[in-house]
Order: C-alpha cells, then structure tokens, then sequence
C-alpha cells in the first residue's frame, strides 16, 4: 500500500481515537482506490478523478448503491482533508468537490428500497445533527427497529457478535412489551454508527445517565429544558422527535 495511506491509517487510529474496525474499512477502501489509480500518485489527483472514482467507477464497475458508496466518499474526503491541513502537502484539498451521493424525487407513502436509501443519506454529513440523524435512520431501516426502541438505546445496548467468523456489531434494544432482541447491524449502518460515536461534537455533550451509562442519540436543543439542566437523560430524543426527523428529511430526499 501507498506510503502516504498507511501514515493516514496511522494518523486516524492514534490520533483521531478512530476503532479498529474503521480503519479496517478504510484501509479496504484505499486498496480500490490505489487499484484504481494504478501507478498515479493519489497527491496529484483533481476534483474531477475523484469524482469519477467516487461516482461512475464505484456505480458502474462494483454497483454499488448510494448506501454503499458513502463510506468511500468519507475516507476520501478525510485523507485529503489529512493531507492538505495535516500534513500540508498539498495546497487546495480536491475532495472539497466530492458530494455525499444523494438521490432526487420525493418519497411515496410507500417505502421501497430505494426510497429508503434516498431518506437515509437525506441529512447533510457536513455537521453533526446530520451524522447524527443519518446513524438513526440507518439503524431504523437497516435493523427494523420501532421508534420507541431506537429511543431508548444507550451505549451499553452495542455489543458484538460473530457473523461468518467476524466479529460485527449488533445491538440489544428493549422494545415492546420490555423485550429484549440482538439484532445484527449491517455494514453500512456499522459505519455511520461510527462515525457518530466518534464525532468531535459528541465528546463535548454530557450524556451520562443515572446508572452511569450513556444515552445514545441525543437532541442538541430544547428550548423547554434550562441549560443548568440540559444532560444525561434530558438530552434523550423523544419518538416525536424522531417522527419529525424523519418527515423532514424525506421531504428532502
């Protein structure tokens, strides 16, 4: 692999506090990226190559969905962020140019597959309510979760399973009528999920509940609530919040 990759591998597991799990993913993403630049030196590369890897190359030649294709976007954006504010070896960053893929159309009052992945990439990944609200829908879609569940997850409620003899994270909601499930958490919702947990915004918020766990999806507002006592459990999201995120975001996707 690229010199310049495996010091960014390095640089996201030591100093940006990023899993093992994430930088195994981002390690396989920059395997296909430097494939697919071949002999090219990935400093020299414009807004327009990264697009077309980004874009035609990941569409057409793997097929992948916009859902699966937003990991790729991610780890590009963040190495060359890397690269020109970090390690200041390139002027202008040329990622700037890459989007999130997104979706038009509005969303039927049916939810197909495709619709689903339009309303799941919805939020805008430049700031942390985004990151945020795309990590819950993920897991509402992707692991079928009822709002309610959702809700109430703390971190405790992520653990871990074995799927084909790897290790995948799962979580354990308690919903209706006080039961208790593991469901397996798909890739691509594992990633968002992530990148949540390890949002810079998130370290700063106090979340932390009475037995000294932590609420898992938390508001950023509540005109309601006095600053003095805007934490642990009064950070919780409520299933009316969720409904109005949800109805937001699909009138954008």
């Amino acid at each position: 692999m690229n010199r310049l990759f495996e010091e960014f591998l390095l640089f996201k597991a030591e100093n940006d506090s990023s899993s093992d799990r994430t930088v195994k993913a981002y390690r396989d993403i920059l395997v296909r990226f430097e494939n697919w630049l071949v002999s090219g030196d990935p400093l020299k590369q414009t807004g327009d190559t990264l697009l077309a890897f980004t874009g035609p190359y990941l569409h057409k030649h793997l097929q992948l969905a916009p859902v699966s294709r937003t990991p790729y976007v991610a780890c590009v954006r963040e190495f060359y962020r890397w690269a020109s504010a970090v390690r200041h070896l390139i002027g202008k960053d040329p990622a700037q140019a890459v989007p999130y893929p997104r979706r038009p159309g509005k969303l039927p009052r049916v939810l197909s597959l495709d619709n689903a992945e339009r309303l799941m990439w919805a939020p805008d990944f430049g700031s942390f309510e985004g990151v945020r609200d795309a990590a819950m829908l993920s897991l509402l879609i992707g692991c079928g979760l009822r709002v309610g569940g959702l809700v109430s997850l703390n971190e405790s409620h992520l653990t871990a399973q074995l799927v084909d003899n790897e290790p995948r994270m799962a979580i354990k909601p308690t919903e209706k009528g006080a039961k208790e499930r593991l469901i397996p958490v798909p890739r691509e919702a594992e990633l968002l999920l992530r990148v949540y947990l390890e949002h810079p915004d998130l370290q700063t918020i106090e979340r932390e509940t009475a037995n000294s766990d932590r609420v898992l999806f938390v508001t950023t507002r509540n005109r309601r609530c006095p600053p003095h006592e805007y934490y642990g459990e009064k950070r919780r999201f409520s299933p009316r919040g969720v409904l109005a995120m949800i109805q937001r975001h699909g009138k954008r996707a």
